[in-house]
């Protein structure tokens, strides 16, 4: 069941919207329709929220003051207060990543640990390996904003074609806010004329399914993100068994292990971007080995079927310890 509660739009509606949102979840759990609550980290919904009688778990994928923190802005006090109280308020918490949940406990204060670090999961696609794909083709995929590392891959992009002429790069994805007061897929062209005669292609936001198509064909997919709670794009990719290039900043270093299972860049430096694409491109063996590899670590670690048992696991703990104590710790997994 979905419910949907309709925002107000005067200066105090968010105030009157968050005890809505309390009484309504607050009566299911009295009339025994709720086990476990679980809110986000993101705007705090849960904070100064008195007791509910059942467990109240927080799921961190990165919270607004996170993501601010990790772009060097400085802190909105009032969202760091409530996103601080909603976590401290929940009786267990969890998170997408290690990197996460380190840096948003020492952000927001918190005193706990998590219970559990929980990534995103994925569905695993036909594994077809890497000699039947395209041999030149390089996929990015994701919202079009600076975060994600869009701009070096457009300034690496050259360096590409000049070591492989047929490359070419398909960019999927909405386009984000504007960058330098234009729009960001206007950048592109700002920075090399004609994107086309580049081999640069824009698909812009495309129905779900053309997604997998795209990366079970490509021969590399590539995610040099500055910033990441824990990202699916480049599991996604892997799922595929596309060789994948990603950040390793942040929560990157948990998704891959470079040269294993893929490989990690930098991505304030474009020439290491460019240099692992066309690595990949020009050697059918590790481009082999990494799509293997990649592919068999998502089946171990960060598929459906692998990680839907154990957050089931982690809700029948919460319920079982909140349940004896009211307090105590949930096993961690």
């Amino acid at each position: 069941m979905v419910r949907r509660l309709r925002p107000r739009t005067h200066r105090l509606g968010w105030v009157i919207d968050r005890a809505r949102l309390f009484w309504l979840v607050r009566g299911w759990a009295r009339a025994g329709q709720a086990d476990v609550v679980e809110v986000p980290d993101y705007l705090g919904w849960a904070a100064w929220w008195p007791r509910l009688g059942v467990p109240l778990l927080g799921r961190l994928h990165g919270s607004g003051s996170y993501f601010r923190a990790e772009e060097g802005l400085s802190a909105r006090p009032r969202l760091l207060r409530i996103e601080g109280a909603s976590l401290r308020r929940c009786d267990y918490w969890c998170s997408v990543s290690r990197y996460t949940a380190e840096k948003t406990k020492a952000l927001l204060s918190l005193e706990s640990e998590p219970c559990a670090i929980l990534p995103n999961p994925v569905q695993l696609t036909a594994f077809t390996g890497v000699l039947a794909r395209s041999r030149a083709r390089v996929v990015f995929s994701g919202t079009l904003i600076p975060k994600k590392g869009i701009i070096p891959l457009i300034d690496a992009w050259p360096s590409v074609v000049a070591g492989c002429r047929d490359a070419d790069l398909h960019i999927y994805g909405e386009d984000g806010r504007t960058y330098d007061k234009q729009p960001m897929w206007a950048y592109p062209s700002s920075r090399m004329g004609d994107p086309a005669a580049l081999g640069v292609h824009y698909h812009g936001h495309v129905p779900r399914p053309e997604l997998p198509q795209a990366l079970t064909s490509a021969r590399v997919a590539v995610f040099p993100s500055f910033i990441e709670g824990f990202a699916n794009a480049p599991l996604e990719a892997m799922a595929c068994g596309c060789p994948t290039i990603f950040t390793a900043l942040a929560s990157g270093p948990e998704v891959i292990e470079d040269g294993r299972d893929g490989i990690l860049v930098n991505p304030r430096e474009p020439a290491q971007i460019a240099d692992a694409i066309l690595r990949l491109l020009q050697d059918d063996d590790l481009a082999g080995r990494l799509s293997a590899a990649g592919y068999d670590r998502v089946r171990r670690d960060f598929s459906i079927e692998r990680l839907l048992p154990m957050n089931e696991a982690m809700y029948a703990d919460a319920i079982r310890s909140f349940a004896g104590s009211r307090s105590g710790p949930v096993a961690t997994h």
